[in-house]
C-alpha cells in the first residue's frame, strides 16, 4: 500500500466520483443539500482526511472491508503459528554479563537516535495538560520530558569525553510524535524551557493525524451530526512508523551513520537504565527488533513477546496481547496454557513497548510498505450476528506489530530486566492507584514513580557495597486515599553524574568509604564529579563539584510529605495526594 510522496489535491468531481465508487451514500446525499460555502469546507476537509489517512481513504477502506469480513467470521490471525520462547537475555542486573552489556551498548550511543511517543494527555491521570510535563518526582520537579533530556546530554558529553573532542555542532537526535492534542502544548513547553538544552535542530516533532470512522460492515464511513465532516478517531501508535518513513527521517539517520534507533514511551522514568545493555544485546545477538520485556506472571493483563512458527519453518518473533495469549498457549504450547515455570514466571516476557531497531534493517523493511505496518479492527458488535457495531470502529495499528514486515529471516528477540529496574510507568489516577496498592498490585502511578526512583537508587548503591542506611527513626509517611506511602532515603542521581548503571558502579568503587546517611536524609548527585572518601549525611545534600575528603553534613533538613486537602496544592502534587515541605531546622 502505497503512500502518496506528493500529495494532489482532488477536485469536486473526482472527489464525488471516489464517494460514488465508495458507496457512501449518506455523504452524497448530505453533501447535495449543502450551500457553496459548505461544499468548498468539505472538499478542503475531505482532501485533508485523504492526504492524512494511512494509504489514503480507498486504500483504508479497501483494507478496512477484509479485516471487518475476518472479525466477523472469528478468523484467528494465530491459526497458522505454534508458538515457542524467543530469542533473547533474561538480565541478572550487576552481574558480568550485565556490565559487558552495559559498556558495550555505551560504545553505541554515538551512533544511536531516540524517537519518543507522547501523543497523550493526562486526563486519565486527574492531570490537566501532557503528560511528558509531569514532574517525576517534588523534590527536583522535573518533568519526564526534562528527565529524558537530561540522559541524552548525558550520553553526548560521556561520547564527547571518549573521543576528547569539544565539537558543538554534534549530536544525538531526538524525535516525539505528538498529536492534535497534544502538539501545541509540547511545542510550548519545549520553547519555554529552551528545549532544555537541546539544538533547536536536535529535536525534531511529528504530528500524528486521526482516520476516518467506520459504522458499518459495509465501511460506511461515519459523519459528525452537526456539520458535514467526517468523524476521526486516534490510527493507533504504530503511526510512528509511518511518521518517520514520511518525513525521510529514517533514511537520512542511515544516511548519517547511525546504527540503532530507541523507541520508548513517555511516562516510564526508570526505562533508560536498561538501554545501553539492551543496546549491546542487540550487538551481541545481532537483532533487528530487540524488545525490553519484563517477566510476566501467567495470566498478567500484559502483551508477551513469543517466536510464532508456521508448517513451512518461517517465523516472526511479536508481541501477543494478553487477551489473545492463553488461547494460543492452550492449542499450540501447552493444554495448562500461561503457567509459573519452575522461576515462578511465564516462559513468555512481558512487553515494556520500548523497541531498539537496527536502522539499516529498519529503513528496508518500512521501504516495502512506505511506512504501513499490519492493522487489525476490534468492533464492538451489538449483535450475535454481528451486523452492527455500537459505535463507530476504525482501524487501529500498534508500534510493537513493526516485525511483522521482516520477511528475510532477520532477528528479533528481547532484552528481561527486573520491573524494579526499569519498568514504573504513570498511567493511572490516585484512586485507581491507590485501589490496585490495597490489592497488593503495581499503581503505576505518579506517587509510585516517585517511589520507585528513590528504592532504585538506594538499592544500586546497596548492591555495589557503597550505601549504608541508619534507621535512626521511623521512614517519613504520609497516608492517602487511605494507603499509607512510606519514603526511605530520597536519593536522586542525575545522568550526568553517571549516563549508566556500569559507569556508576566505577564511581563508588573508586570512592575509598561509602555513603552513609539517615533514613529520612536526602542526596542529590550531579555533574561528572569525583567523590574519593565517601559521604557522611544527616539532612539534606546536593553533591555537585569533587570532593577529595569525606563529605560530612548534620544539617538536619528534611522533606517532610503532608496529605492535600480537598482542591489544595498544585497539579503535580493533586495527581499524588501529597505535598512536601522543607522542614529547616539547620545549624547556624
Amino acid at each position: 500500500h502505497l503512500i502518496k510522496c506528493l500529495y494532489l489535491k482532488m477536485d469536486e468531481k473526482t472527489m464525488l466520483a471516489l464517494l460514488k465508487e465508495l458507496d457512501q451514500k449518506e455523504i452524497l446525499d448530505r453533501y447535495e443539500k449543502c450551500n457553496e460555502k459548505e461544499k468548498v469546507d468539505f472538499l478542503s476537509h475531505f482532501n485533508y482526511i485523504d492526504k492524512t489517512c494511512p494509504g489514503g481513504v480507498k486504500d483504508y477502506i479497501q483494507r478496512a472491508k477484509v479485516l471487518l469480513e475476518n472479525s466477523k467470521n472469528n478468523v484467528n490471525p494465530f491459526k497458522e503459528f505454534t508458538p515457542s520462547i524467543p530469542t533473547g537475555f533474561n538480565i541478572n542486573v550487576g552481574d558480568s554479563q550485565f556490565l559487558e552489556l552495559d559498556k558495550l551498548g555505551m560504545e553505541q550511543i554515538k551512533d544511536t537516535v531516540f524517537v519518543m511517543v507522547a501523543g497523550g494527555l493526562g486526563e486519565r491521570l486527574g492531570y490537566p495538560s501532557i503528560k511528558i510535563g509531569i514532574q517525576t518526582d517534588l523534590i527536583t520537579l522535573r518533568p519526564f520530558i526534562e528527565v529524558y533530556i537530561d540522559i541524552i546530554k548525558a550520553y553526548e558529553a560521556r561520547v564527547l569525553k571518549a573521543q576528547k573532542s569539544t565539537e558543538k555542532q554534534w549530536f544525538i537526535p531526538l524525535c516525539i510524535m505528538t498529536s492534535g492534542d497534544t502538539h501545541d502544548r509540547t511545542v510550548k513547553l519545549l520553547e519555554e524551557n529552551n528545549n532544555f538544552g537541546l539544538k533547536n535542530n536536535q529535536i525534531v516533532l511529528v504530528k500524528q493525524e486521526k482516520c476516518p470512522a467506520i459504522l458499518d460492515n459495509e465501511c460506511h464511513l461515519s459523519l459528525k451530526k452537526d456539520v458535514l465532516e467526517i468523524e476521526t478517531k486516534p490510527h493507533g501508535h504504530g503511526d510512528i512508523h509511518l511518521l518517520l518513513y514520511q518525513k525521510g527521517l529514517v533514511k537520512k539517520w542511515v544516511t548519517e551513520g547511525k546504527k540503532y534507533m530507541v523507541l520508548f514511551q513517555d511516562t516510564n522514568a526508570l526505562i533508560f537504565n536498561s538501554i545501553p545493555s539492551a543496546i549491546g544485546t542487540s550487538v551481541k545477538l545481532g537483532l533487528a527488533i530487540n524488545t525490553i520485556c519484563i517477566p510476566r506472571k501467567p495470566g498478567e493483563a500484559v502483551g508477551a513477546i513469543c517466536k510464532l512458527t508456521k508448517k513451512d519453518g518461517s517465523s516472526i518473533t511479536n508481541n501477543v496481547e494478553y487477551n489473545q495469549l492463553e488461547a494460543l498457549l492452550k492449542e499450540k504450547y501447552n493444554p495448562k496454557g500461561d503457567v509459573p515455570n519452575k522461576d515462578g514466571i511465564s516462559d513468555f516476557p512481558g512487553n515494556t513497548n520500548v523497541l531498539i531497531f537496527q536502522l539499516d534493517i529498519y529503513l528496508n523493511a518500512l521501504d516495502k510498505t512506505k511506512g504501513l505496518i499490519p492493522e487489525f479492527v476490534n468492533p464492538k458488535y451489538a449483535d450475535e450476528a454481528k451486523t452492527k457495531f455500537k459505535s463507530p470502529t476504525r482501524l487501529e495499528c500498534l508500534m510493537q506489530d513493526l516485525p511483522k514486515l521482516l520477511t528475510d529471516g532477520e532477528k528479533v528477540g528481547f532484552t528481561s530486566y527486573p520491573r524494579w529496574f526499569c519498568f514504573s510507568t504513570c498511567k493511572n489516577n490516585l484512586k485507581d492507584a491507590c485501589a490496585k496498592l490495597k490489592k497488593n498490585l503495581g499503581p503505576e502511578a505518579a506517587f509510585s514513580v516517585e517511589q520507585d526512583i528513590f528504592l532504585l537508587n538506594a538499592r544500586m548503591l546497596k548492591d555495589f557495597g557503597k550505601l549504608e542506611v541508619v534507621e535512626d527513626e521511623e521512614p517519613v509517611q504520609v497516608t492517602v486515599e487511605g494507603c499509607v506511602l512510606k519514603f526511605g532515603p530520597r536519593i536522586i542521581i542525575y545522568p550526568s553524574f553517571a549516563a549508566s548503571i556500569s559507569e556508576l558502579k566505577e564511581k563508588m568503587e573508586k570512592m575509598k568509604g561509602k555513603i552513609k546517611m539517615t533514613i529520612n536524609s536526602t542526596l542529590i548527585l550531579k555533574n561528572d564529579i569525583t567523590i574519593e572518601e565517601g559521604v557522611d549525611l544527616n539532612g539534606n545534600l546536593t553533591i555537585d563539584k569533587d570532593e577529595k575528603e569525606l563529605v560530612k553534613c548534620d544539617n538536619k533538613r528534611r522533606w517532610e510529605y503532608y496529605p492535600l486537602k480537598e482542591n489544595e496544592g498544585k497539579n503535580y502534587e493533586k495527581i499524588r495526594g501529597y505535598g512536601i515541605l522543607l522542614n529547616d531546622t539547620a545549624n547556624e
